[in-house]
């Protein structure tokens, strides 16, 4: 899809030296001459008899590179290149222990999936936030129980509680996410 321009009007006589421009449309671009003109540079044609000249557009191929660093996202349809116009559905599927939060460059908001038109070569970044887990501990009794590491606490943390009984007291054992009365670690 494109058309040429000519650099003189027709009609043409003995001697005339007409240069062709290709001009692509939106979402092509020129490829190659052929008849009076070959290969894909400057087209020049001295008339000394009638003659054809045919310019060759292809459509153009633009890439969707996506960043996503806690998560994969899937492509629908799933190409390595898209032409102009073509509407590309992305979906964004966090990682274990993070959550999709939005979309920024050639794609924004919060809303997945989501649609990218492809009118050039894009770029899109999937944003994640690292989910935070609560780990309560209670006591019974007198006493407190110390902590390895503050919260927050996110997927795969070691938090070892130590259990402190005030003077008077012992401890006597763990329930909930520990149990007995030895060491207690927990795996958030």
């Amino acid at each position: 899809s494109g058309t040429v321009t000519r650099s003189i009007p027709a009609p043409y006589h003995l001697g005339d030296v007409v240069a062709l421009t290709p001009v692509p449309a939106a979402g092509w671009s020129f490829s190659a001459w052929s008849g009076a003109c070959t290969g894909s540079g400057a087209c020049s044609v001295t008339m000394d008899a009638a003659k054809t000249v045919t310019a060759t557009f292809t459509q153009s191929a633009y890439t969707l590179t996506i960043t996503s660093l806690h998560g994969t996202v899937a492509k629908s349809p799933d190409k390595a290149t898209y032409t102009l116009g073509e509407v590309v559905q992305l979906t964004a599927t966090p990682a274990a222990g993070w959550s999709f939060a939005n979309w920024s460059g050639d794609a924004t908001g919060t809303t997945n999936p989501v649609s990218v038109t492809m009118n050039g070569n894009r770029a899109v970044t999937v944003n994640y936030t690292q989910n935070e887990y609560i780990l309560t501990v209670n006591t019974v009794g007198s006493g407190t129980v110390t902590r390895s590491i503050p919260a927050p606490y996110h997927l795969g943390d070691v938090v070892a509680l130590t259990p402190m009984p005030t003077a008077g007291w012992s401890f006597s054992a763990w329930s909930g996410a520990c149990t007995g009365s030895g060491a207690c670690s927990v795996t958030m």
